[in-house]
């Protein structure tokens, strides 16, 4: 008897979804946090980039969905800046700090990845 494959998301559905959820953070903000940009708001408000991307990685089930779904997240936040912030003297420094903030959420999928791993190795 074959078994049918697992249905996995595509690439570009993740990194569509993680682009929605990047500007969501930033749409939010100021109902969430009552700050213009979530940077104003400390780090707790940046635990939804970590929770977003560990739940895709969860959804999509394979390391390499990490890519799109990272890079995903960190368009979101720039497309939303690009379009609604506009241009500053600090857009290049801004950059780099979305990057940064990324780093709990690569941890974090890697983190889910691992889970998965084990799980699928108890059967």
């Amino acid at each position: 008897m074959d078994e049918k494959p697992a249905n996995h998301p595509s690439y570009v559905a993740l990194a569509a979804w993680a682009t929605a959820a990047g500007a969501a953070v930033w749409v939010l903000s100021p109902l969430i946090t009552h700050t213009a940009e979530p940077w104003d708001s400390g780090y707790v408000y940046w635990f939804g980039l970590v929770l977003i991307s560990a739940g895709l990685a969860w959804y999509s089930r394979r390391r390499s969905a990490l890519a799109p779904i990272l890079i995903g997240l960190w368009l979101g936040q720039f497309l939303y800046g690009f379009v609604w912030l506009g241009f500053g003297n600090l857009w290049p420094l801004g950059l780099i700090a979305l990057a940064v903030y990324l780093i709990p959420a690569w941890i974090a999928a890697l983190i889910v990845y691992w889970w998965i791993g084990r799980a699928d190795a108890r059967g």
